[in-house]
């Protein structure tokens, strides 16, 4: 799937099959993309520009590495290929083999010197790439290699970042455990991104502060699923309120707890970082919690999350269709949209 991805990135609408008679540069592209390992070696053996590059940025390395084809790479290589010539974008072959399954690819454009921490035009570099992908073994090939852990992008988003965003636990600990700082000295940043209790606690121990990010010990309760001492803390006389704890149910995946905060009085639109519990419930599959939700009356047309986005487009483009269902059925507007989509039409 990653391979075809790639092709599809890669590849130019017209395609220049006349270029494959000739002994070009834009002939060597083009056999690679079609897996012409004979072609490839007839063209090097011509001494064709092997670091060509085509108008949407293409080379024959990062086409090759790009298509996962650890023979062609070797072949370039051997030909005098520059490793970190960069493509479109600032690509070069090793962000190209992200869309590789392996780290064959990566472990030979490394061993041939390879900059193990050249910056994409948008400050990208292939630990973010893999940290983002929840490539554990790609992570590793690179920390081995000495890429610099803390280099942030140009949106000041780091690997750390990244990793706790999407819940890539393994790799959370790998970067900690190489030197891994946080944005800010209290962690906060990187709590209030993971929705993953295993990643949260992880990071809690590296020394995140869960009362700088304003996280309160009901929604820690809620985050791991304790529910007794949810309740513990709701009969408490200094209970938090328990409306922004509705969202670390959800992540935690179990609708008792959900259900209990209902119970004690939650405010069931009550938002974190502008998301209300209906939309993280749409977006993560939730169907019980949705369900649970509807019933206490959320707001099934409010706007907000990452995109501006209504619950019924977070489940729509997660293809949740059980809760599709239930939001339609309960009356959800489906003309109603996004706070960006009038701007993409």
């Amino acid at each position: 799937m990653k391979r075809l991805v790639f092709a599809l990135l890669t590849t130019a609408l017209l395609w220049p099959t006349p270029l494959l008679a000739q002994e070009d540069g834009a002939a060597l592209v083009n056999a690679i993309r079609i897996g012409d390992i004979h072609e490839v070696k007839r063209l090097l053996a011509a001494d064709v520009d092997v670091d060509w590059q085509d108008e949407d940025g293409a080379r024959a390395l990062t086409v090759a590495s790009g298509f996962c084809d650890a023979e062609m790479v070797s072949l370039l290589l051997q030909a005098g290929a520059a490793v970190d010539l960069p493509g479109r974008h600032g690509w070069t072959a090793l962000l190209s083999s992200r869309w590789c399954d392996s780290i064959e690819v990566a472990t030979l454009l490394l061993a041939n010197g390879a900059d193990v921490d050249w910056q994409t035009d948008f400050g990208q570099t292939a630990l973010i790439y893999a940290s983002q992908d929840g490539r554990d073994d790609l992570v590793a090939l690179l920390l081995e290699a000495g890429a610099a852990v803390n280099q942030p992008d140009n949106g000041r988003f780091t690997a750390l970042m990244y990793a706790s965003m999407d819940g890539h636990s393994e790799i959370v600990r790998l970067l900690l455990a190489v030197g891994a700082e946080f944005h800010e000295l209290s962690g906060a940043v990187e709590l209030s991104l993971t929705t993953h209790w295993e990643v949260f606690d992880l990071l809690r121990k590296a020394g995140a502060d869960p009362e700088a990010a304003h996280i309160s010990p009901l929604m820690i309760a809620a985050f791991r699923g304790d529910a007794e001492m949810v309740r513990a803390l709701l009969q408490a006389d200094s209970a938090d309120d328990p409306g922004p704890a509705l969202h670390y149910a959800v992540f935690s995946g179990d609708p008792a707890i959900l259900s209990t905060l209902l119970d004690a009085g939650a405010e069931v639109d009550c938002r974190v970082f502008d998301w209300t519990a209906l939309m993280h419930a749409s977006q993560k599959g939730q169907t019980e919690m949705v369900a649970s939700l509807i019933v206490a009356g959320a707001d099934l047309d409010n706007i907000g999350g990452s995109y501006g986005h209504t619950a019924l487009i977070y489940a729509s483009e997660a293809g949740r269709t059980e809760i599709v269902r239930l939001l339609l059925d309960a009356g959800a507007d489906v003309d109603r949209i996004g706070r960006y989509d009038d701007l993409l039409r």
